[in-house]
């Protein structure tokens, strides 16, 4: 019972942001328009702070890459079968199909995924391999082909506008993949990451930023929500609740004891795995263009169907 509770604890956090940003907005005290400035605080300063950190305090091995290849060729999985519902089943625009796939694949590993992994296995202790499968299974796939998915998916109509090489040079100058590229490469030559003032200020500056993710992004995720027809989302929210919920946690669960990973890779692969779908899709979305208010609405009934599923699937799979 307790297991049930703090998970639910954990679930609701994010619905009490939401609801926290309609409020606001209702007052008044912010309108939509805002969500612009919070998504563009979360991808130039705050997404950048997180990944640098983290990756710097790291030295990547290859026999370290096992666990996070099997999540990734989860969500490009889902990530088909997505697109594959979204066009042919649900006959969804492009802007609603972009954002759809996005939810469909990518489970809020890094946010959600390695806090539970921590409530559910706190005897595990060193959550390396489970930062691992967060950044490079989950995050590094999510930055590179979330803003390319979602700008192609927005831009490109019937006109072929949107260039998926200039979006990926674009990609290549954003703070996110320079980040991406130092901590890489900080890590593999373990440079320090603190002992004298300069370094204790930048990572202690990085920790303090990555601490405003879960607010920044709450707000903006509220403040991006509108009703929708609920005869239209159900289907979606169905379908993204099952491959989520159900079908991401089972498909790596077998995985791993087909390659035969350590229990605690399987542990941290299947707890993360059972998340709802990722928060940043709909950031994304809302920068490149993307329908963003149907990528919230799914993150959100994800989250509040994950306040049901994960109590009762994780300990099902263990």
């Amino acid at each position: 019972m307790d297991l049930t509770l703090r998970a639910a604890e954990s679930m609701l956090l994010m619905v009490t942001l939401f609801a926290a940003a309609i409020a606001l907005r209702s007052t008044r005290v912010l309108n939509e328009d805002h969500a612009d400035i919070f998504a563009r605080a979360v991808t130039q300063l705050i997404l950048p702070a997180l990944v640098f950190s983290h990756l710097a305090r790291h030295q990547i091995t290859w026999e370290m890459l096992e666990a996070p290849g099997l999540m990734l060729s989860s969500c490009i999985a889902l990530m088909l079968l997505g697109y594959l519902a979204g066009r042919f089943v649900f006959r969804l625009p492009r802007p609603s199909l972009g954002a759809f796939l996005l939810c469909t694949g990518f489970p809020s590993a890094a946010f959600l995924g390695i806090a539970l992994v921590e409530i559910v296995y706190p005897h595990h202790g060193n959550l390396e391999e489970t930062v691992l499968i967060a950044e490079v299974g989950v995050g590094v796939p999510l930055f590179i082909l979330g803003p390319l998915i979602a700008a192609h998916f927005a831009a490109r109509g019937d006109d072929d506008s949107f260039s998926v090489l200039r979006g990926l040079l674009h990609y290549l100058v954003s703070p996110i993949f320079i980040a991406l590229l130092a901590g890489f490469l900080w890590g593999g030559f373990a440079l320090p990451t603190g002992g004298n003032l300069a370094l204790d200020v930048l990572f202690g500056a990085c920790k303090q930023l990555e601490n405003g993710l879960v607010p920044v992004v709450g707000l903006a995720l509220g403040l991006m929500l509108r009703p929708l027809p609920v005869r239209h989302l159900a289907p979606l929210i169905l379908f993204v609740a099952v491959a989520q919920l159900l079908l991401q946690p089972l498909y790596l669960a077998g995985g791993a004891d087909m390659l035969h990973l350590l229990p605690e890779q399987r542990d941290s692969l299947m707890v993360q795995g059972a998340a709802p779908a990722a928060t940043l899709p709909a950031i994304f979305s809302r920068q490149y263009g993307a329908d963003s208010q149907l990528a919230a609405a799914l993150i959100l009934a994800t989250t509040l169907l994950g306040i049901v599923s994960i109590p009762l699937v994780v300990p099902w799979l263990a």
